[in-house]
């Protein structure tokens, strides 16, 4: 265990760790992890209209709508306004 320590001590002193190639690029999933939040959106709804009514996931999804609007807002005032 020390002896490990101690060699990646000396490798890190000589750089040969920083020398390594680094992996290929991941596959970007943002497409399949935006297709996913709505199909699990559509369902919760569907359950909450089930058991509320439809008025009820109505009012659901304007508060969504809202919020989502308000992160966007914060989120753009936060990068233009960045110090």
């Amino acid at each position: 265990m020390i002896l490990d320590l101690i060699t990646v001590g000396n490798a890190l002193d000589s750089g040969e760790i920083m020398q390594q190639k680094h992996p290929a690029r991941v596959p970007d999933y943002k497409n399949v992890t935006l297709v996913m939040g709505l199909v699990n959106l559509m369902w919760i709804f569907a359950v909450i209209w089930s058991y509320y009514g439809f008025a009820f996931v109505l009012v659901l999804a304007a508060v969504l709508n809202h919020l989502i609007t308000r992160l966007d807002l914060k989120l753009a005032r936060k990068h233009y306004f960045r110090p």
